[in-house]
């Protein structure tokens, strides 16, 4: 919808909602159809603001702010819309700023649509994190595709998957918040942002078995920089949260190799190869490049 920027411009304002949704297609979905026309329409606002040269007529801050505003009426995820908002905000000049882009009112639009109390956004947060990991929650050797999307719509219909989709939204509207809350003037409001920006560190939602297993990783490495005897950490780290480490242990391997410290080298190789038949190749192609630096 991007290329309709020109022709919206020359509509008659009243009519442009109008003949925005006239052009509306039934198979995209409204996020994808939205998306390039705020992206497009809050561009030619920077533009404009660069002082670039102009080679069409360009969108300004409140056509940009309607386009936005039509959007949310169409479906379009307020956890989008708040970054887009704080962004158009702070290219629009102090006067004459559309409601719309007032810090009050983007902020109480980004709570509205939390769908959690404080409290409760935190106690779910922690109860995500705590659930164990396990090899079902990986793709398996040989899955096919289908199987795949059989086991990606079964999740997608659980309340901890929903859950997980409304903390990630959360967090990200509280980031994007963060420039603008010192110009909220509702003291109220202000002070709700504020408590919940208190609690964003606890709404992190990676699992605390990859929390654990960075600590032994931590350990692990310190031990083996230092020569020292590592005891059961190879053991320990020897878990389905080493996938989530796979990029890391890679490294460590390659740097190990390339050091010619094969007990260090051996040790994460170990660990490794628990992240299953995909990491597999890492282990040739680090011991390849070690070879390589040592020559």
């Amino acid at each position: 919808m991007s290329d309709l920027i020109p022709d919206l411009i020359a509509t008659d304002p009243a009519r442009r909602h109008q003949w925005l949704l006239a052009r509306r297609s039934a198979d995209v979905p409204p996020v994808y159809r939205w998306l390039s026309l705020i992206e497009s329409a809050v561009a030619d606002v920077h533009f404009d603001q660069l002082g670039l040269p102009r080679n069409r007529p360009r969108a300004d801050v409140a056509l940009a702010a309607a386009v936005i505003s039509w959007a949310l009426e169409d479906g379009y995820p307020v956890e989008f819309a708040v970054r887009e908002l704080v962004h158009l905000r702070s290219l629009a000049p102090a006067t004459a700023l559309p409601a719309i882009l007032h810090p009050d009112e983007v902020a109480r639009r980004a709570l509205d649509a939390f769908g959690f109390s404080r409290a409760d956004a935190v106690a779910a947060a922690a109860r995500l994190r705590a659930l164990p990991v396990t090899d079902d929650d990986f793709i398996q050797p040989g899955e096919s595709a289908s199987e795949m999307s059989r086991r990606f719509e079964e999740l997608c219909g659980t309340d901890d998957y929903r859950d997980h989709h409304q903390l990630v939204a959360i967090e990200r509207m509280l980031g994007d918040l963060r420039p603008i809350v010192s110009d909220i003037t509702d003291t109220t409001l202000a002070a709700e942002v504020a408590a919940w920006l208190d609690v964003l560190p606890d709404l992190d939602l990676t699992p605390d078995a990859v929390r654990v297993a960075d600590q032994l990783l931590d350990e692990l490495v310190a031990l083996l920089d230092a020569g020292r005897p590592t005891g059961d950490l190879v053991d320990r780290l020897r878990t389905p949260a080493a996938v989530y480490q796979q990029s890391r242990l890679v490294e460590l391997l390659t740097r190990y190799t390339a050091a010619g410290d094969t007990t260090a080298r051996d040790q994460i190789a170990h660990v490794l190869t628990a992240c299953g038949p995909a990491a597999l190749p890492a282990v040739p192609h680090a011991l390849d490049t070690g070879n390589d630096d040592r020559q």
